[in-house]
């Protein structure tokens, strides 16, 4: 036996005041009680219990002993809470989630569901996920989509649908089948985003292109396409010392040509980027490395941090890319994809700040196509494998960026990416897909 006072040193303070009144009205009354609270031990460790008692012994109509049962009960309790975070994350969630049963009827769908589609949670539940469908797909590629699930696998794609009120729009889709305890699929959970905006830039920036390509003249077309051509054998120079630098000059001319993109719809730089400007840096851009070529192979692929020495040898690929590239201008005074690959290629590595190299400039003392090259350079060497360290993600990618490279880039560019990071990785992933 055990006094009420000697227990109640064991019940959490938080729970204690909830204890001593439910025992209190039960001895007032000689009823019994079923009730939750939380122990705490001498070393401090707490756990939940479940405790049923009722009065057993009188003394003059005045209770005085109790018996009952306590039961931990703290597996289930912590269960609960972790059920409760999972529902919340759930309804929370940016994405749009969709759980139907085996047969197809959707049992479940969050708030994004219902503020993407239109459909309101009473509408959804119940229906098929086929009130969505637009048309848009033909029966070979639905015929793939059962196929995949039926078999146990997740199914991943893009879907063009259709909301409540007629709209059209695309999701990139994620769908997984659940087994029970004899391996049979019971249900199927959707995670789905809408890419409506990405597709539309998609679309945007393929209009854009052939329209900028119909309206240069044949003999304009003639003299771009030798500076292109030229500015693509400088960067094979490049490639054809290591692969994988030919891999990253292909994603950093994408890249700089839609951050480049963006950029031109932001003030200031609206009013310097222009057509002409951002067709420059799509090639100029590749132009970047090209003063590797004179860097010591034992230095360029060694697989560890480069010394203080090396890393001053290292140094060196930006004074010598701008040199050679010096050195064409002279036979080619008017090749803007030249005297905008100097820049590139001299001042990339520059800081906003002025620690960066090899001149030190500050600011705006940096031109404008080399603080573009230099967060886009620095995003896919983040992304990347190279011989001294993996690949980050891109979320890894996007906080090093933001988050502790203070004083790198220009917070205007940098504001900027921070919008629209996203389409950093939808352009990487798809260089990356095509290899």
């Amino acid at each position: 036996q055990i006094t009420i006072e000697a227990y109640q040193k064991y019940v959490h303070q938080n729970d204690l005041k909830y204890y001593n009144e439910k025992v209190k009205k039960a001895l007032s009354v000689g009823s019994s009680y079923d009730i939750e609270y939380r122990l705490v031990s001498p070393k401090g460790h707490s756990i939940y219990v479940r405790e049923i008692a009722k009065v057993i012994e009188y003394d003059h109509d005045k209770p005085i002993v109790l018996v009952g049962f306590i039961q931990d009960i703290t597996q289930f309790k912590e269960s609960q809470i972790r059920l409760r975070l999972y529902e919340e994350a759930i309804h929370s969630s940016p994405s749009s989630v969709v759980i139907t049963d085996d047969k197809g009827s959707i049992v479940f769908v969050n708030e994004m569901f219902t503020k993407i589609t239109g459909y309101s949670y009473e509408e959804a539940i119940g229906q098929n996920p086929r009130i969505l469908n637009s048309g848009y797909h033909d029966k070979a590629y639905f015929d793939n989509f059962w196929s995949t699930l039926l078999s146990g696998k997740v199914f991943t794609g893009e879907i063009k649908n259709k909301k409540k009120d007629g709209t059209l729009f695309w999701e990139s889709t994620r769908i997984a089948p659940v087994f029970n305890e004899d391996h049979e699929i019971t249900h199927y959970v959707a995670i789905k985003d809408d890419i409506t905006k990405q597709k539309e830039l998609q679309e945007n920036l393929l209009t854009q292109k052939n329209v900028l390509e119909n309206l240069v003249s044949e003999k304009n077309k003639e003299i771009y396409n030798s500076q292109v051509s030229m500015s693509i054998a400088l960067a094979k120079l490049s490639e054809s010392r290591d692969s994988n630098t030919g891999e990253h000059i292909e994603r950093v001319q994408a890249l700089c040509h839609y951050l480049t993109f963006e950029l031109s719809r932001v003030y200031p730089f609206s009013e310097v980027i222009d057509k002409k400007f951002l067709d420059t840096i799509y090639y100029a851009s590749i132009l970047h490395d090209i003063g590797k070529v004179g860097i010591p192979d034992e230095i360029l692929h060694k697989p560890g941090k480069l010394t203080k020495d090396e890393f001053e040898i290292m140094k060196r690929h930006t004074v010598i890319g701008a040199n050679t590239l010096e050195e064409m201008a002279i036979f080619n005074s008017e090749n803007d994809i030249i005297k905008m690959g100097i820049e590139i290629a001299k001042y990339h590595h520059e800081r906003y700040d002025g620690s960066g190299y090899n001149e030190g400039l500050k600011g705006d003392e940096i031109p404008l196509s080399a603080r573009i090259m230099a967060i886009v350079d620095v995003y896919d060497a983040l992304r990347s494998v190279r011989p001294y360290k993996r690949a980050f993600s891109h979320d890894e990618t996007v906080y090093i960026i933001t988050k502790e490279s203070e004083g790198h880039f220009d917070p205007r560019i940098l504001n900027l990416f921070s919008q629209i990071h996203m389409n950093f990785e939808l352009i990487y992933d798809s260089s990356k897909n095509k290899k």
